[in-house]
């Protein structure tokens, strides 16, 4: 066993442990990580350098120091790759569709599914990216221990989202009731049915 890593050149020896490096840490690059920069990517350094090294070796020179030279500009290249290409890209996905359940709190719905007092029911929520839909209870208040259901098509106020299920009270928008009435401030009255 020993004879064989006596054979083993020195970059060999380096590449052998820059891609076992960078198989078995793959999975737990996340939990290895400072900031950007994870255990994956150091034995990929290790890996691109000592191909690099390989390349450009000339017999008679110092190979721990070419070797450290180029090892810390390919570090520096995949920390410049990941600020500048991987963490923008990252940005710009968690303005996706995705809505946390929290930020459905406090926003109207309409009911689908009729929503009972022991039965859970279905609503529709318009957000910023489309509209999406919940499992929906009756919020449990002293407003609402007399209320029996909610029917289909009716507005809903979602209070509070536990366990994935929102917990929803009636709700009447009171610019969209005024939108609705019929204004009559400048309608004519006709005394005598004329």
């Amino acid at each position: 066993m020993l004879t064989l890593f006596q054979t083993i050149e020195p970059l060999e020896l380096l590449f052998i442990i820059g891609v076992a490096g960078t198989v078995l840490t793959f999975p737990i690059n996340d939990i290895l990580s400072v900031g950007f920069y994870d255990i994956t990517d150091f034995f990929l350094g290790i890996l691109t350098t000592s191909l690099l090294v390989n390349a450009l070796q000339k017999p008679d020179e110092d190979l721990v120091g070419v070797f450290v030279g180029i090892f810390l500009a390919v570090s520096a290249l995949i920390i410049a790759f990941k600020i500048f290409f991987v963490l923008p890209l990252l940005k710009r996905a968690e303005n996706s569709t995705i809505t946390s359940s929290k930020d459905l709190e406090g926003k109207e719905a309409t009911v689908t599914v009729p929503i009972g007092r022991t039965a859970i029911g279905e609503i529709i929520v318009s957000t910023g990216f489309g509209k999406m839909n919940r499992m929906a209870r009756i919020y449990a208040n002293p407003d609402t221990e007399n209320l029996l259901n909610i029917a289909s098509g009716e507005t809903v106020l979602i209070i509070e989202i536990r366990d994935n299920i929102a917990y929803v009270i009636p709700y009447e928008n009171a610019i969209q009731t005024l939108k609705d009435e019929r204004s009559t401030w400048n309608q004519k009255k006709y005394k005598g049915g004329k």
